[in-house]
């Protein structure tokens, strides 16, 4: 499914962009960042259980509980957060073919996160904004270009976080997908479901910029659905002839 916004948007660097070989890469990458954090044996997701351990350091290198932190954060309008430090991961754990395609990438994440009424501004101080404008233009600190930035929304992030641990839709994860990490295709389709009903019940405008971060928010949830657990939203749709869909709304009701 194309949404109609502009290709500015639709970023060639973005751990967001949904190919097969973009999906490839980061689960391989993913991987690795288990392993470093749990050990040479790291399991298949994060499970709530570690969750509950290590908090928001765990959560980031999940999957599945990363879908019911995002549908939080979606609802405190504040998804600019997850997906700049997403995007920042990516874009600090790729290898460029060069300086200056490392630098356009940079760019490209400036220009979406940090520049004055962007649609997905974050909100960090107009020093560390600055201080990255001047990172990017050096080579030596360029690949570290955004750790300011990202250190102030991780904070923002942690207190996004321990609201989401006191609230229903935790609870909700628990029941949904439990404690073991090893999730089902079922409860990785409950994550999305409930993401989808999300995006059903935002502001329908037909103008402006109201809309135009509408039609980014749907398309970025798009995205990290099918790179992040491995679902088209769209799929999900046709099975509703198949009553599979009707089921899992009533779960969700």
């Amino acid at each position: 499914m194309t949404l109609s916004i502009d290709a500015c948007y639709l970023r060639p660097t973005s751990l967001l962009l949904g190919t097969k070989d973009s999906y490839k890469e980061s689960t391989a990458k993913r991987s690795k960042k288990l392993e470093n954090f749990f050990g040479s044996a790291p399991p298949l997701d994060i499970s709530v259980t570690d969750i509950k351990k290590n908090g928001l350091s765990a959560i980031l290198l999940s999957r599945v509980p990363l879908a019911y932190f995002l549908y939080q954060i979606l609802q405190e309008h504040s998804c600019e957060n997850l997906f700049f430090l997403l995007e920042v991961d990516h874009y600090e754990s790729t290898e460029f073919n060069s300086i200056n395609h490392q630098r356009q990438a940079a760019h490209h994440i400036c220009e979406t996160y940090l520049s004055k009424n962007s649609h997905f501004e974050i909100n960090v101080d107009q020093k560390i904004s600055n201080q990255t404008i001047e990172n990017i233009k050096s080579d030596e600190i360029l690949k570290y270009a955004f750790s300011s930035a990202r250190m102030a929304i991780l904070l923002l992030l942690e207190n996004s976080f321990q609201t989401f641990t006191k609230s229903d839709v935790y609870k909700r994860m628990e029941k949904e997908i439990g404690c073991s990490g090893l999730y089902t295709s079922e409860g990785r389709e409950s994550a999305v479901f409930l993401l989808k009903k999300h995006l059903k019940k935002m502001p329908q405008s037909t103008e402006g910029p109201s809309l135009r971060r509408t039609l980014l928010i749907k398309h970025m949830v798009q995205e990290f659905c099918f790179v992040m657990l491995d679902i088209d939203m769209q799929s999900l749709d046709d099975k509703k002839s198949s009553g599979f869909s009707n089921w899992m709304s009533r779960r969700l009701s």
